[in-house]
């Protein structure tokens, strides 16, 4: 018997499964809001930060919405800290999809994100080829939905360090955006909110634009 394949079904099963239950599971779903998440961490203490990262990973495996978690990190630990903590989590957990679509994922993955992301196709010789700078222009502007690229992504030619370096360096603009909304949403007339909300608008703008300065 091949126990390397079959653990790696086992695997697969498993996340399908648990995947499946939280995608379907209103109840779940809507309980992960921005005041609990900020409840969660808090009640860990000096491990909230560490806490906090692990929440983050475990999300971006399972496709929970990151932007719950941005926005919570700004109100949790400030715009500096909470940037650097949402970096690590979200640079992680796609990290941990990526690697389970390429080696474990197969067909399932295919199947799940082929339709939503058949653009990709046309990146595949960059990505072989030029994968760093790629991957940072797609994550510096999200003109695809964050969960479902990191999966796509495992479907990919691309080079895992060229991938995780892309992601890092790539979500630092957007995460610093959400985190400082999240870290001045308490006080809404205070400049930083209204710097935050600029922000926040200027990268939406520069999405649009790229995007369709791409298909010109």
């Amino acid at each position: 018997m091949d126990w390397k394949k079959v653990s790696k079904i086992l695997v697969l099963m498993l996340l399908i499964g648990v995947i499946s239950f939280v995608l379907s599971n209103d109840s779940i779903r809507s309980q992960l809001t921005v005041s609990n998440v900020q409840t969660f961490v808090a009640s860990s203490g000096i491990w909230g930060p560490v806490v906090y990262v692990l929440a983050y990973v475990v999300g971006m495996v399972l496709f929970l919405p990151g932007t719950v978690f941005t926005l919570s990190s700004g109100f949790l630990f400030g715009t500096a800290f909470g940037t650097v903590y949402t970096v690590i989590g979200a640079t992680l957990g796609a990290a941990a999809a990526f690697v389970f679509s390429r080696y474990i994922g197969g067909d399932y993955i295919t199947g799940l994100v082929k339709d939503k992301f058949q653009t990709l196709d046309s990146y595949n010789i960059k990505l072989k080829e030029n994968g760093f700078a790629t991957m940072f222009i797609l994550r510096l502007f999200p003109i695809f939905p964050f969960n479902g690229l990191n999966y796509a992504m495992g479907l990919t030619k691309i080079k895992f360090k060229d991938y995780f370096f892309g992601t890092l360096l790539g979500i630092i603009p957007g995460t610093f955006v959400y985190v400082n909304i999240g870290a001045n949403v308490t006080d809404w007339k205070s400049p930083g909110f209204f710097i935050a909300v600029g922000l926040l608008v200027l990268l939406m703008v520069a999405a649009v634009a790229w995007k369709k300065w791409k298909k010109d």
